[in-house]
């Protein structure tokens, strides 16, 4: 477990920081991490939803 969570901290990179008054906030960007989730177009197609 504790490989599987260093590469994962190894690949992440810091974006463009983000200000708001007095705080600053860095986004972690990683990649290869696009959506685990499907659009309901794309779930309507691949025939793994069905709308009643």
């Amino acid at each position: 477990m504790e490989e599987v969570v260093a590469k994962t901290l190894e690949q992440l990179e810091l974006g463009e920081p983000q200000r708001y008054k007095q705080i600053d906030v860095l986004p972690l960007l990683a990649p290869d991490a696009g959506p685990a989730y499907l659009m309901l177009k794309e779930a309507l197609e691949a025939h793994l939803l069905e709308v009643k």
